[in-house]
Order: structure tokens, then sequence, then C-alpha cells
């Protein structure tokens, strides 16, 4: 029993004694996932909590020793409890705005209590290291030097990412939610409770990190369910020896970072692109793969190593991730920068293994920019016409990616191969010439004008011209704007019979639609015959 007692010590505390020390959020932890719903339910049981003048449990804190500051104050790794801890913080954060805002006169020792607690021996109360650590610090800076103009400050700050912006978007519902409750409560007396009757129990582990990350799974199999990349994170550091975990926990937080917390997405991807096509995700089928294709794949007899590897690969390949994602390619090419913006406006997600892979070779000089570009090019004309205007199941284009990837493994791409695997494949639907014509003159109408494949469909038909040149700098231009421009800014909103334009709004069954004039058809534009709808 003593010996469970110096591994995993809990002990129930109030924020007088946990607020005492500081703390780090690890780069390897996600960001802040709590949503404006928990965060309302969890101030709102706060306030039902004080009313009745009960002690309330406010969760659980798992922690861990970092580093010894002087004989009181300690610095802890947060391992569980971040989401708790962050929004008690910005709590106090929001109060001790508000009293100065009231002028209350008795509130100047609150002030100087909560100022205490944030701000100690030249460390703020949360260091983050992760995505949110640019906004988090700022709070701080402003919450001790400036504390009145905290949310006008805030206002002002310039966010490095898509995380940082929701920080502050939740940020700022937590100040209303306080500014609302100030009306009717004094803050006074809810910080008083606060510091006497709201209990945490904070849980110190003295553990090494991989029989820690056990624990953490043990920890959150009984609670809210985790990401299945947290899962995979744990799995992985699981598996890796002690030693490795300073440099393989940077990359680990540094690939969250990079990839803008969408690492489980670029995972697979890269997985798909390079070594197995898994039709499904999850812990279940990951593990599977570590014991089975990553050894091989890597030739390695350890699991251990095969990880490194493998994390190895992904912080060296992230760029292309982050950059296909952002639509942006690593050469000058205007077509082919079009249509891997097509690509993502449309969602085509299932391509996006093929494409990595594609980009990957080019930036290491295994193949060249022009055979890239045609690829990304076909790739997007047969999701266009298999997919899209013929309306395949998802699960259907799924299959033959499935089937195409897994002959590209352990060899350098083959365009042309690939571009007749395309060919075939519609050939084998019956996707012909005389259906895609079928098709695009139904896609071609006012009622789907909200559809995003119109928007892709007309721009390709309004920026074509006779001889058939299709103006790609127009196009890209008009896709990268696709929020300010809709689609009747491309077509006029009501084209009369007798104004001069290939097409004219008619009502058919009580519909209005868009269809063309006569003598007017796709086959007298060539640029659309030719990027379009062609087998």
């Amino acid at each position: 029993m003593e010996e469970i007692k110096q591994i995993v010590q809990p002990v129930p505390e109030t924020i007088e004694t946990i607020f005492k020390n500081v703390y780090k959020i690890p780069v390897f932890q996600r960001p802040y996932k709590w949503g404006k719903d928990e965060i309302e339910e969890f101030i709102n049981d706060l306030i039902d909590a004080q009313t009745q003048n009960k002690h309330w449990f406010a969760g659980t804190l798992y922690i861990k020793l970092k580093n010894k500051i002087n004989s009181s104050l300690y610095e802890y790794d947060i391992i569980d409890g971040q989401q708790r801890l962050t929004t008690v913080t910005a709590i106090l954060i929001v109060m001790q705005t508000l009293f100065l805002k009231s002028k209350e006169p008795n509130a100047k020792e609150v002030i100087k209590d909560i100022q205490e607690k944030l701000y100690k021996e030249d460390k703020y109360l949360i260091e983050n290291e992760g995505l949110e650590k640019g906004i988090v610090k700022d709070i701080f800076e402003n919450a001790c030097q400036d504390p009145i103009n905290v949310m006008e400050r805030l206002q002002i700050y310039h966010n490095k990412n898509k995380i940082e912006k929701d920080f502050k978007e939740k940020f700022q519902f937590i100040y209303m939610k306080m500014e609302e409750l100030q009306k009717n409560i004094n803050f006074k007396d809810l910080y008083q409770f606060m510091k006497e009757k709201m209990i945490f129990i904070t849980i110190t582990v003295n553990l090494p990190y991989n029989e820690m990350f056990e624990i953490f799974d043990a920890i959150n199999s009984k609670g809210k369910a985790l990401d299945e990349i947290d899962k995979i994170k744990s799995y992985i550091f699981r598996n890796l020896d002690e030693n490795d975990y300073n440099t393989y926990l940077k990359k680990w937080g540094e690939l969250i970072e990079k990839t803008e917390d969408n690492l489980e997405d670029y995972l697979y991807i890269f997985i798909k692109a390079y070594i197995k096509y898994y039709k499904a995700t999850g812990m279940k089928y990951f593990k599977a793969f570590c014991n089975h294709e990553l050894k091989q794949y890597y030739n390695k007899k350890e699991l251990s190593e095969a990880l490194k590897a493998f994390i190895d690969d992904l912080y060296k390949y992230v760029e292309v991730y982050t950059d296909m994602k952002k639509s942006k390619l690593p050469y000058k090419n205007n077509k082919a920068q079009f249509y891997i913006k097509a690509i993502n406006h449309l969602k085509y997600i299932h391509p996006l293994p093929l494409i990595f892979r594609t980009l990957c070779e080019n930036k290491y000089a295994q193949l060249e920019k022009e055979k890239a570009s045609k690829l990304i090019k076909e790739a997007f004309i047969f999701m266009f016409h298999f997919q899209t205007m013929n309306e395949r199941d998802s699960k259907e284009t799924q299959e033959v990616f499935a089937k195409l990837m897994p002959q590209l493994y352990d060899k350098k791409i083959d365009v042309d191969y690939i571009i007749q695997i395309f060919k075939s494949t519609l050939q084998d639907r019956g996707i012909t010439q005389e259906t895609m014509k079928r098709k695009l003159s139904e896609h071609i109408s006012f009622i789907d004008k909200a559809k995003r494949e119109s928007y892709i469909l007309l721009m390709f038909y309004e920026f074509s011209d006779q001889k058939g040149k299709v103006d790609y700098d127009k196009m890209t231009w008009t896709i990268d704007h696709k929020d300010i421009i809709q689609v009747d800014h491309i077509l006029p909103i009501n084209p009369e019979k007798e104004k001069n334009f290939q097409y004219e709004k008619v009502i058919v069954e009580g519909e209005e639609k868009l269809v063309l004039k006569s003598k007017n058809d796709f086959e007298q534009v060539p640029g659309i015959y030719n990027g379009i709808y062609r087998i």
C-alpha cells in the first residue's frame, strides 16, 4: 500500500492550495477543447453550488512534478484536466477585470488575492506550450500588467492559427457569461466560495512517462471518450523507450502545431499514401497496423524502432501535407494550382493520399513537376466525372482508390498507368461522353446555384474561350474569393431570352432553371470539352 501511495497520491484541494504552484501544459497535449456548452454547464454548476452553499467537486487534475523552483514553489506538467484548470483560470482573470471595472471599494483585497494566484516568482500560473501558447501568454501578461483592459487588448490580438481564434472566442464567451452574472451575484462572495468550497482532487503521478500513458488511458476509459489521436499517442509512447521521450514528444507536439490539430487526418493520409490503404480508422486498426505492416515497412524487429521511424517520416513530410491542405504547390503552374484548389473546394478526400504522395515525390526529385501537375488535373477530372456528375457514392469512390494505392507501394508513381486506371474505371461504370453531355445540362440549373460543383462548372463555362483556352488565373482568383463571389455573380440572375447571353431563365414544372439557348451547346466551347467532360 505504501508503494501505491508513492506512485499515485490523490489529494482533495481548493484553489487556495492548488494555485500556490504553477503549471505547464506540455507541447504534446492537444488544445483547449471545451466548447461553449461545456463552459456554460461548468459555470452554471458553480453558481448552483454557491447558491446552495454546499461543497462542489469540480473535477480531477492529474499532474506530474516537473521542477522545484524554490522551497515553496513547484512546477507541474498537466497530464489530464487542462480543460477544467484553464476554465477556472479564465474565470478568475475575468472576475478580476470585472471587479476593476465596477470600482467596488471593497474589491481591492480580492483583486490582490487573484493577482497572487496568477503570477508568482516571474512565472504565470499556466504556461501553455501548445497551439494556444501565444494567446494564453498574452492574456496572462495583460491580466497582470493592465487587468482592466484585458478584453480590449484581447480584441486586437492577432490570431496565429485557428486554434487561437477558437480560444479567443471561448474566452470572450466566459467574459460575457460572467458579466451577465455580475448583475445578480456578489462576486466577492462567489470568489470566497470558490476558495473554500470548490474542491478538486489532484493526483500526482510519480511514474516514468511510458507507464504514465497507461494510467492516462485507464483514467479516460471510464469517462468521456478520448479522441482517437489521443489514444494513438498513448499507444505510441507506451511503446517507446524513456530515453526517446524528449525527442519524440517534442516532435509529436510540433506535428500537432504544424497540422493545426489535424494530426489524425495527416497520419492516415500518410499511411494510405505509403504503407496500407485503411478503409476504416481508429485505435483497433492502428494497433494491428503497428504490429504488422509498420514493422515490415520499416524493416524493424522492435516496434519502438518502427514507431520512431514513423514519427520521423511524419515530421519530414508534414510541410507537404500542410501545403496540400492549403492548396499550395511547391512550384508554379497555374493549371495545377487551380485543380488542387478545386479538389479541396469540392472536399474530395479519397484522392488526397495519391496527391500527397505525388507532391512528396516531386519535392524529393522523384517526379518532375509536369507529370505531377498532369496527375493532379487527372485526379480532379476523374473525381468530377465519377463522383460529382454521376453522383456515385463516396464508398464506391473509396473502393477505386483502395485498389489503386496498394499497386503504387514500393515503387515510384507511374502517372500514365494511373491515368489509364481512371479511364478504364469510367468506361467500366458506363460513364461515356453521351452520359456526360446529359449530366452537364442537368447541372447547369438555377436551382443548383448553391452547390459547390455548379460553382466549378460555371467557371469552366464562363472562363473558356471559343478556341478552347481556359483562363486558369481568373478561375484561381475566383475560387480564392468564393466566400464573396457566388454562383449568381458568375451568371446573371435573370438572363432574359432577348439579351446577349448563351442561356436564359425558364420555368420548368414550377421551378426556375437556366438552360442553353438554341444552337448553343458545350461542344461549341472546346475549353469545356477538354477540361471537364471527356473520357
